[in-house]
This record gives C-alpha cells, sequence and structure tokens, in this order.
C-alpha cells in the first residue's frame, strides 16, 4: 500500500486519516451522550462540554485539512 492517493485507490494516509476522524465523531458522541445525565454538582458538569467543543473544532480543523 503507497503512502499517497492514486487514480486506483487511496494511500494509508487518507485511510488512516479517515478512522480517526470516524473514531473521533463516535468518541465525541459518547461524551455527549454521557454529560446529558450530568448533575450541577458534578465536576465533569462544567469541563465536560468544554472538551467535546475543542475536539470538534480540532476535528474540523483535520477534516478540512
Amino acid at each position: 500500500m503507497q503512502l499517497r492517493n492514486t487514480s486506483v485507490s487511496y494511500g494509508w494516509l487518507t485511510i488512516a486519516i479517515h478512522w480517526a476522524v470516524a473514531a473521533t465523531v463516535f468518541g465525541t458522541f459518547a461524551l455527549g451522550f454521557w454529560m446529558v445525565d450530568l448533575t450541577y454538582s458534578d465536576a465533569w458538569y462544567r469541563r465536560g462540554p468544554d472538551i467535546h467543543r475543542s475536539i470538534g473544532v480540532l476535528l474540523f480543523g483535520v477534516m478540512v485539512f
């Protein structure tokens, strides 16, 4: 398998980025789904959304790349 894309197939770098983005999307979905049940007194109540947004912004940058 080649590093770069060809007219016939994708390179391993593109495939790796694709699966990293897919895993990150599923991970942030799980984080968001978990945050729904947090109470106001929980420490993750304020930290979780910040992490969720930060990962989302970074993921958008990777997808634009």
